[in-house]
C-alpha cells in the first residue's frame, strides 16, 4: 500500500521536500511512505501522524467482526452506542444484517450520504477489515526523520505518551496532546488545534508562508 502511494506522490511530485500525514491508520501509511521515500535518497519535510498506533509486531488475536463494526461507525462519525448498540443482538445476525443496521443508524443520523447502499458499505468495510489485518503484520523500521504525533486526549486505558513510536523514532519525536477522543479529535471544534499545529509546522519549513 505505501509503495503504491509512494509512486503515486513521485509521479506527482517528482522531488521531494515532502510533506506526508495521516489519522490511524492513514499515519502508520504515511510512516511507511516516508521510509520508503528517504530509502529513495529523498526529503520528507514533515511527517504528522493523528492518533496513529505504532503496531508492536506480537502474535495478538484479530478482531473480530463486531469490534471492526464498531471502529467503522466511529470512522463514519456514528457512535454505536447512540443507536441502541446490542452487541449480543448483533451477535446473531448474519454480516450483512450487520451492515444494514450500521447503514440505517448511519443514514438516521445523516451521517452518510442518503443514498449509500449496502452492496457500497459492504466494500466500505472489507477494505477497513483488510487495513486492520495489514496493521497487524507490519513491524516499522527505526526512522531517522523527525516525526510530529497528535495524541488524544480522552483514552479508555492508559498508554505509553508516544502510542509506542519513541521505539521506531531515531531523531526527535514530538507529541501534542488534543482533546477529544480517536474519533472526537479530528472534528470541529477539536480538529482546529491540529490544523493550527500542521499549518505552523509547514510555515518552518517553507511550504506555506
Amino acid at each position: 500500500m505505501a509503495g503504491h502511494y509512494a509512486s503515486l506522490i513521485r509521479t506527482e511530485q517528482q522531488e521531494g521536500p515532502y510533506l506526508l500525514g495521516g489519522w490511524s491508520t492513514g499515519g502508520v501509511v504515511a510512516f511507511e511512505i516516508a521510509q520508503q521515500l528517504r530509502d529513495q535518497g529523498e526529503e520528507v519535510a514533515l511527517l504528522a501522524m493523528i492518533d496513529s498506533h505504532a503496531p508492536d509486531g506480537s502474535d495478538q488475536e484479530a478482531p473480530d467482526d463486531l469490534t471492526l463494526l464498531a471502529g467503522l461507525a466511529g470512522d463514519l462519525g456514528l457512535q454505536l452506542d447512540r443507536i441502541s448498540f446490542d452487541r449480543e443482538r448483533l451477535q446473531r445476525l448474519e454480516s450483512d444484517e450487520r451492515l444494514e443496521y450500521l447503514l440505517e443508524g448511519a443514514k438516521q443520523r445523516k451521517v452518510v450520504p442518503p443514498d449509500l447502499e449496502l452492496a457500497q458499505l459492504r466494500r466500505i468495510f472489507h477494505v477497513f477489515k483488510s487495513n486492520a489485518q495489514a496493521m497487524m503484520t507490519y513491524l516499522p523500521r527505526t526512522y531517522s526523520g523527525p516525526i510530529t504525533l497528535f495524541r488524544a486526549s480522552e483514552r479508555r486505558q492508559t498508554i505509553e505518551e508516544s502510542l509506542g513510536w519513541s521505539r521506531f523514532a531515531a531523531e526527535n519525536l514530538t507529541v501534542h496532546e488534543v482533546s477529544g477522543d480517536h474519533f472526537s479529535m479530528v472534528r470541529e471544534p477539536n480538529v482546529g488545534t491540529v490544523a493550527e499545529e500542521i499549518a505552523r509546522k509547514l510555515s518552518v519549513t517553507g511550504a506555506v508562508e
